[in-house]
């Protein structure tokens, strides 16, 4: 990596993960502190080599407030450098899909697999940070009725046979193309989104951006991402998002959070993004080089 920007004369190394030349200045965008903050063996040589990159950083740029202060609070030699905020944006493809594209969908997937049934939507995998035993409990504790007339999809096959546990539940589980999660998205009741730490939370933008409502936990980084355009759990009380459950039974209350969220997710796009790193490396530049 230093033999390509010597070969280009580049003064400034714009790393997107954890890579960094040996002498050049290196700035750093930083996605998450997860493997810091849930006990992941740091010894592992992918976070040893993400170390190493955070102490030659000159800058940084960080996915949300919550990420860039965590990155303050464990790595307190970065509080001086040059550092700021740029939130990911969300593909344009991630919209809306029109009556005639969801009843072809349901068609198509969710009758053969969900029994026809709505469905609420689960976008992660089996990593415990993620909270899937939150949605377990919950949607055990919901009528035996309910679970009887509603479908749960999944895009990860490690929760499916726990899921399918539960009786009355109609529980499919597939990695989805990103044709797919649009469709996925557009003709779910809701994501549910119950994480106990997120650098940002691209699923729930994407949510909102395709008209699904969303209910999230209210931390790390969530609250930046949703603002007010989604449901709130707890994220250790499964009686909160049994509620938020129940609640969405009502139609007026997904038909509003749906037009929260496309409100919202328009806030958030890939050409502002790149607009404000632009910003953030020209302003490492200016202060790094006292020109």
């Amino acid at each position: 990596m230093q033999n390509i920007c010597d070969s280009v004369g580049a003064g400034l190394f714009i790393s997107t993960y954890y890579t960094r030349p040996e002498r050049t200045r290196s700035f750093l965008f930083i996605h998450d502190m997860i493997p810091e903050r849930i006990g992941y063996d740091l010894r592992d040589p992918m976070w040893q080599q993400k170390h190493d990159a955070i102490r030659h950083a000159a800058a940084f740029a960080a996915n949300s407030k919550h990420t860039l202060s965590d990155l303050w609070a464990l790595f307190p030699e970065t509080r001086g450098k040059p550092a700021g905020v740029t939130y990911p944006g969300v593909s344009p493809e991630l919209s809306p899909s029109s009556p005639d594209e969801q009843q072809a969908f349901h068609e198509r997937f969710v009758g053969p697999y969900l029994s026809g049934r709505p469905y609420f939507l689960f976008v992660s995998d089996h990593w415990p940070y993620k909270n899937a035993n939150l949605l377990y409990q919950s949607l055990g504790s919901l009528p035996r009725s309910m679970l009887d007339s509603v479908g749960l999809l999944l895009t990860q096959k490690e929760l499916l046979e726990r899921f399918r546990s539960l009786p009355g539940l109609s529980v499919h589980a597939q990695w989805l193309s990103d044709a797919d999660l649009r469709l996925a998205y557009g003709s779910a009741i809701a994501l549910i989104y119950p994480s106990l730490y997120e650098g940002f939370g691209l699923p729930a933008l994407e949510a909102m951006a395709c008209g699904c409502p969303v209910v999230c936990t209210n931390r790390t980084s969530l609250p930046e991402v949703v603002g007010d355009a989604a449901l709130i759990t707890h994220p250790f009380d499964h009686n909160i998002l049994r509620n938020n459950l129940l609640s969405l039974q009502k139609p007026d209350v997904p038909q509003e959070f749906r037009r929260r969220g496309l409100e919202r997710a328009t806030h958030f796009s890939w050409d502002k993004m790149a607009s404000e790193l632009a910003g953030l490396v020209t302003n490492c530049v200016t202060t790094t080089d006292g020109r």
